[in-house]
């Protein structure tokens, strides 16, 4: 419509030669802009996913004050100071990798809960929590690395994290949980995962393989089976 009207000025004389072509490069310019802007924020999102993977597997298997923005940016490929420019802080940071490191595991616990009819058996909950930890060793990693010591890392994570997840376990199972059942699920569960590189070296066995995470929830389940008989 408006290219219309232009033209119609431009026939009348009203507009000078050349005015037309202006008009149509800032149409078009105005139809790129979008596309630009979405690629953009596309490329935001995956640095910014990026620098989260990275800084997970740094806090969980370092820790917090073993690691810096620097080392975490130079493994991440990541142009130096864009940390900061995208988290603000190192502590920012660590909070938003914490999240990261939980949210498959509380995803697959909360949806465990809500499609419940009736309480989930243990052993249902363990197979969940082996599977997530031999994917996500960094999980038991954080906690481990945390729980060494009083920090308002360990409150964050404690409030944040471990109660929530918790309290999913315990309505999915229709039953409290004890401090015992707890670390047995977070332990047990998690330790071959969280010691690979042990693991390969003293029984020459990959705890990534298929066949070991199956033999391992087996192993679990046959305990659970026994506690309760």
């Amino acid at each position: 419509m408006r290219i219309l009207i232009y033209a119609k000025k431009f026939m009348a004389g009203s507009i000078p030669h050349g005015a037309i072509g202006s008009m149509s490069d800032g149409i078009g310019n105005q139809q790129l802009a979008p596309a630009a802007s979405r690629s953009m924020q596309s490329k935001t999102k995956a640095l910014r996913q990026t620098l989260l993977a990275t800084a997970a597997k740094f806090f969980a298997g370092m820790g917090y004050d073993s690691i810096s923005l620097a080392t975490i940016e130079a493994a991440a490929k990541a142009p130096k100071n864009v940390i900061p420019y995208h988290f603000g802080s190192k502590a920012n940071l660590w909070r938003e990798a914490a999240n990261f490191i939980f949210q498959p595991i509380q995803a697959k616990v909360d949806a465990l809960a809500a499609h419940a009819h009736a309480p989930v058996d243990a052993k249902q909950i363990v197979e969940t929590f082996v599977e997530i930890s031999a994917a996500h060793p960094e999980v038991a990693q954080l906690i481990f690395q945390e729980a060494k010591a009083q920090s308002w890392r360990l409150e964050y994570l404690v409030s944040h994290q471990s109660k929530p997840l918790l309290a999913a376990i315990e309505k999915a199972s229709g039953q409290r949980v004890s401090p015992h059942q707890y670390y047995f699920l977070v332990g047990a569960g998690s330790a071959p995962f969280t010691a690979r590189y042990e693991c390969l070296a003293l029984f020459g066995v990959d705890p990534q393989e298929r066949s070991f995470i199956d033999l391992h929830t087996s192993t679990l389940k046959r305990l659970i089976d026994g506690a309760s008989s």
